[in-house]
């Protein structure tokens, strides 16, 4: 039973709908981490969506669509990387921008819960309807420098008043590849 009850959480349908096959997915929009349960004591389940950040020229298909979950120790979120579990999301990354760092197919841990630059980091941003994974360096009199790791791309420097047309969907906390 536990085991029913753990497959039903990870894919967001009920018990009645995993055992006939009678009732509709439950899933009716984003599932969170709480809603979707843990696949161990101590794990904490963090939706992959089909959403792609771009670390080139700007990429964006506007799904919102999860594809699956991947476990994370609860202790190591909380501890290593200070955030919310309920806040993290799982994306890819295309494009060559910022590599070495993030190279495209990478999967990029992300913390919603930033929704505003608070120190020099790589943020997701939201630019003209685009999604692109950049480093962001803000200067004390409110301009931002938007940085890419890769040199073959040019670094572009924002007023303090175009930096706030600038919109964060969030901080890279964690990137994951197949070597």
């Amino acid at each position: 039973m536990d085991n029913l009850v753990a497959l039903a959480r990870a894919g967001g349908v009920s018990i009645d709908w995993l055992a006939t096959g009678e009732e509709q997915a439950v899933q009716a929009g984003p599932v969170h981490v709480e809603q979707a349960g843990e696949v161990g004591e101590g794990f904490v389940m963090v939706p992959r969506y089909d959403v792609e950040a771009s670390a080139g020229h700007g990429s964006f298909n506007g799904a919102e669509n999860i594809v699956d979950y991947m476990a994370f120790r609860e202790e190591w979120v909380r501890r290593t990387l200070r955030v919310d579990p309920s806040k993290l999301v799982l994306i890819t990354a295309v494009g060559d921008s910022m590599e070495p760092m993030i190279r495209a197919g990478d999967l990029l841990l992300i913390d919603t819960g930033v929704e505003r630059i608070i120190d020099d980091a790589v943020y997701i941003l939201v630019k003209r309807g685009d999604l692109v994974v950049k480093r962001v360096q803000q200067f004390f009199n409110g301009a931002v420098a938007v940085k890419s790791d890769n040199d073959e791309y040019e670094d572009e420097t924002l007023t303090p008043e175009d930096a706030k047309e600038i919109k964060v969907a969030g901080r890279v906390r964690w990137v994951g590849r197949l070597i």
